[in-house]
């Protein structure tokens, strides 16, 4: 357990205090009179003079997707944490939720704001990364816990999102009276209250900068709980090997029935060997992957493996891992065979004023207009996703690829009615359709299956995949 009561950023000696906006225990968080002039959030999204009137920008909020990699903790809405902080009776952040993201984002750089006065097992396991700190604090109730998740599935559905899995740690929400076990129960039910309409499922995170013990222990939980489907070693990989944790991810590959994915290669220095080790392992899913850019021969491997990279592009620019976008590799790993799912990692500490916030429109138009991908090559990517890289082996990924390639096309479809002619090359690709826009779900056939059914099968169908075919050409 990871006990502390909760206590609000402090400032260590000699670090600069960030400015803090206090709100009035009173104000209606949808619409603050003193910051938006009295509008709703999407009204106030509206008025906002960045990307979001653009022609690409239309088109990709239109886009349904997939999204595989995504942390509660960091995804927390701006109106939920300004309802905790009332009902916790603390100083609430600025009020308007671009100050929060920038307060936030300007905050995490220096990770020892959040960790002054936390315990050492707490500094240990957040490390680099203590703004979650913050944000686990908001979250050390079932009712909290439920009432997050859900919301984040509630915002992911105005995304075009189709399927979701979400990831957390049950292990740092254990400050107040709950246990790991119960912890997961509660994300498990509150990602249930949306299931109708988002399929997918929970996966929990063991944290490399804490003892095996904690990562074995977080496989077991995962693998013992209904709605917990996959494991994910998460936390900062620098200094923090893959190996040591060797035996938690031959437990969930090997003997589990959950799927498995690491955050490997996402830090510059050393993780090449994570990702070598991952592939060797026989992961499922790889989240971030960037340094696999750097070894063509193991590109191959990852692709002969059936492995998915979950990239998250918004993500990896701001905590700089990436300089710009138009250097992510997504492009060449899809171009190499290698199946990519976009995804938006942190909802609100990831992102920038530069590149705005990273939701999972933001992925995909930033997909469009900087990183070279063609709308083909998204559309393939999106649907290979269903068919084979599922953790939820109780959704049919074939009828879910299918359901994607019809609302892709329907939504280009539309673009190409609207604007009259071909998309421009300001898409990264010219599209002339060769039939009905929705002919292409027949084309949205696989490996098919989840993973968890694809590892049990001794991953027979993992070589040598292609990517799939649709009114568009093969990508």
């Amino acid at each position: 357990s990871l006990s502390t009561g909760f206590v609000a950023p402090q400032d260590p000696p000699g670090v600069p205090t960030l400015p803090r906006i206090v709100a009035p225990m009173g104000l209606s968080l949808t619409r603050c009179v003193v910051c938006r002039g009295g509008a709703t959030d999407d009204e106030y999204e509206k008025k906002q003079p960045k990307n979001q009137s653009t022609r690409l920008y239309r088109l990709a909020k239109r886009i349904p997707k997939i999204e595989l990699h995504i942390h509660l903790d960091g995804s927390l809405s701006p109106e939920f944490i300004f309802k905790r902080c009332r009902e916790m009776k603390i100083k609430a952040p600025p009020c308007v939720p671009e100050r929060l993201r920038q307060w936030v984002q300007d905050a995490k750089m220096k990770p020892e704001k959040f960790l002054y006065g936390k315990t050492r097992m707490e500094r240990k396991a957040y490390g680099a990364l203590g703004v979650f700190s913050w944000t686990n604090e908001f979250l050390q109730t079932a009712a909290a816990l439920r009432e997050a998740t859900a919301d984040l599935c509630r915002r992911l559905i105005k995304e075009n999102v189709l399927y979701a899995e979400i990831r957390f740690c049950p292990a740092l929400h254990t400050n107040g009276n709950l246990t790991e076990k119960e912890a997961l129960e509660a994300v498990v039910d509150g990602f249930s209250l949306t299931r109708e309409k988002l399929p997918g499922g929970i996966i929990v995170c063991g944290l490399r900068t804490l003892p095996p013990s904690h990562s074995m222990a977080m496989a077991k939980l995962a693998d013992d709980t209904p709605g917990a489907i996959g494991f994910d070693l998460a936390g900062v990989e620098e200094g923090h090997p893959l190996r040591v944790h060797r035996r938690t991810i031959e437990f969930v590959v090997r003997r589990s029935s959950i799927g498995c994915t690491v955050h490997a290669g996402e830090w510059a220095k050393n993780t090449l060997e994570n990702i070598e080790l991952a592939v060797e392992l026989g992961v499922d899913r790889i989240g971030h992957g960037l340094q696999l850019a750097k070894q063509k021969d193991l590109m191959t491997r990852v692709r002969e493996k059936g492995i998915c990279v979950e990239v998250n592009p918004v993500s990896n620019v701001h905590f700089l891992q990436k300089g710009d976008l138009t250097d992510h590799p997504m492009k060449e790993f899809v171009r190499n065979g290698i199946c990519c799912s976009l995804g938006c990692d942190n909802m609100l500490i990831s992102g920038s004023k530069i590149v705005g916030p990273s939701n999972p429109t933001e992925q995909v138009y930033y997909a469009l207009s900087s990183m070279g991908l063609t709308l083909k090559e998204l559309r393939a990517c999106t649907i290979e996703t269903a068919t084979s890289h599922l953790f939820d082996r109780s959704v049919d990924g074939e009828w879910l690829a299918r359901r994607v390639a019809k609302k892709f096309d329907s939504a280009v479809a539309a673009d190409h009615r609207q604007y009259e002619g071909d998309l421009n090359t300001s898409y990264g690709t010219a599209i002339s359709y060769g039939g009905s826009s929705a002919g292409g779900a027949g084309g949205a056939g696989g490996a098919g299956g989840a993973v968890g059914a694809k590892r049990k099968a001794g991953d027979a169908g993992g070589a040598n995949k292609t990517m799939p075919h649709g009114p568009y050409g093969s990508a």
